[in-house]
């Protein structure tokens, strides 16, 4: 038998689980920061996943493109997100096109 009362072991694990949570929160804080080198190439790779879906389309060959872009980085997982997303904004960017398109030209004939 040990020397430790359960409720000791309880606050021991709970320590723990806060000391190891504190270690994560710092670590994800400092690796989301603009000019982390692991941040800047996966967000680069992701924003060329998202451009070639977008500008491709969301059928075979849009899915070729972000997964492409998505393996330089290993996050090929992500290829089904970001095809998700790319068709959202580019059903936002026509909806804006509809909505402002007028404006839009307006604001170009005038430069």
């Amino acid at each position: 038998m040990s020397g430790f009362s359960r409720d000791g072991e309880v606050a021991s694990n709970t320590n723990k689980l806060q000391a190891r949570k504190a270690v994560m929160s710092r670590t994800l804080v400092k690796s989301l920061q603009a000019g982390d080198t692991v941040f800047e190439r996966i967000s680069h790779a992701v924003y060329l996943a998202t451009r070639g879906s977008v500008l491709t389309g969301n059928g075979p060959q849009g899915r070729k493109l972000a997964e492409m872009a998505l393996r330089r980085v290993g996050a090929v997982d992500l290829t089904d997100r970001v095809v998700a997303a790319a068709e959202i904004l580019v059903a936002v960017a026509t909806v804006s096109v509809n909505v402002h398109g007028q404006w839009y030209k307006y604001l170009t004939d005038n430069m």
